[in-house]
C-alpha cells in the first residue's frame, strides 16, 4: 500500500480536473456533466444499499460485546464479502461504460479513464473522509475500489483484461483475511482480559 500510495494521491488529485478539461476541450461536455451526476447520485445510492450490511454489522457487534467468536468471525466474514462484492461490481460497469463510450464515440479512452477513475472512487472517497481518522475499514474498502480500478485499467490499456479479476480477488480476499485476523486477535485479546478480571474477582 506504502509503494502505490504517491501515484494513487496524485490520481486522485489531478483525475477529474486533467479528464473534464481534456474532455471539455474535446467538445465532449456532456460526458463531464453526466459523470458528476452518476458520482452525486451514486453516492446516496451505496449508502441505501449498504443498508442491507447493517443487520450483519449488529450481529458482529453483539458478538464481540459477549466473545463469541466463531459468530463475530462469521459475521464479519459476510460483512465484508458483501461490501467488497458491491464495490467491485460498481467499479466494473463503471470499467465497462468507459470503454463503451470511448469505442461509440471514437475519443482517446485515456480521458475517459482517468474520469472513470473519479467516478468509480469518487463516492467511496468521500464516505471515507467522513469517517474518524482510526477507521481502518472505510479506508480499506477505498483502497480496495482504488486498486481494483487501475489494474482492471492497466490491462485494457496492455489487452491483457483476463489477468485483472483474479489478481484483484487476490487482493480482496487477501485483504479480507487479513482484516479479520485483526478481529480474531482483538476478541482474543477480549476473552483473555475477561478471564484475568474473574480470575482476580474469584
Amino acid at each position: 500500500m506504502n509503494a502505490i500510495s504517491i501515484p494513487i494521491i496524485v490520481l486522485n488529485v489531478i483525475s477529474g480536473i486533467v479528464s473534464g478539461i481534456w474532455l471539455i476541450i474535446l467538445g465532449q461536455w456532456k460526458i463531464v456533466v453526466a459523470a458528476i451526476l452518476i458520482s452525486l447520485f451514486v453516492l446516496f445510492v451505496y449508502l441505501i444499499v449498504a443498508m442491507i450490511q447493517m443487520p450483519l454489522v449488529l450481529l458482529m457487534s453483539y458478538a464481540v460485546e459477549r466473545s463469541k467468536k466463531t459468530l463475530a468471525m462469521f459475521s464479519g466474514f459476510l460483512n465484508l464479502f458483501i461490501g467488497y462484492a458491491i464495490i467491485l461490481f460498481y467499479v466494473f460497469m463503471v470499467l465497462v461504460k468507459v470503454i463503451e463510450i470511448s469505442i461509440k464515440t471514437n475519443l482517446n479512452i485515456i480521458p475517459l479513464l482517468l474520469l472513470g477513475y473519479s467516478v468509480a472512487t469518487g463516492p467511496f472517497s468521500y464516505l471515507a473522509s467522513k469517517e474518524r481518522e482510526d477507521s481502518f475499514g472505510s479506508f480499506i474498502a477505498v483502497f480496495i475500489a482504488q486498486i481494483s480500478y487501475l489494474l482492471f485499467a492497466i490491462t485494457v490499456l496492455l489487452n491483457i483484461s483476463p489477468i485483472a479479476l483474479p489478481i484483484i480477488l487476490l487482493i480482496v480476499f487477501g485483504t479480507e483475511i487479513y482484516q479479520l485476523n485483526l478481529l480474531s486477535q482483538m476478541l482474543n485479546d477480549s476473552i483473555e482480559s475477561r478471564e484475568l478480571d474473574n480470575y482476580y474477582e474469584n
